[in-house]
């Protein structure tokens, strides 16, 4: 259990990114992010996005077998199985060129037999 005394230090870093507009700056670069991605995607009969992108969050209806092959390339989660949707939330740490490289991968899994090597691995799990 946390402290009540603690929350004084969330509250001044919360306090300052709206007295700097620093919210403003991070939420503009993520949901660009997410409007890149859309972008870069190429949408066919297995992966397709499944919702209007307004904001850094990217729903993408996928099979289950595709969404555990992207999974060995980026951080994402099976958010509604029913519907096969995969969730992908960009961050502030991510750059437009890791953007870029996520939807080359995942528009490689959208070829049925064109699915990206090891080699094409992207590292966005430590962000």
């Amino acid at each position: 259990m946390q402290i009540a005394s603690k929350n004084r230090f969330v509250a001044l870093q919360f306090s300052a990114s709206l007295k700097t507009g620093l919210w403003k700056t991070v939420a503009a670069h993520t949901n660009q992010l997410a409007r890149l991605f859309e972008k870069s995607f190429i949408p066919n009969t297995i992966i397709r996005i499944a919702y209007p992108v307004p904001t850094n969050v990217v729903f993408l209806n996928m099979p289950e077998v595709i969404y555990h092959q992207l999974k060995a390339h980026a951080n994402c989660y099976y958010w509604n199985p029913q519907k096969e949707e995969v969730r992908l939330v960009f961050s502030f740490s991510h750059t437009a060129a890791e953007v870029l490289q996520l939807a080359a991968i995942i528009n490689a899994l959208n070829q049925p037999n064109e699915y990206p090597s090891k080699a094409d691995h992207l590292d966005v799990k430590h962000k």
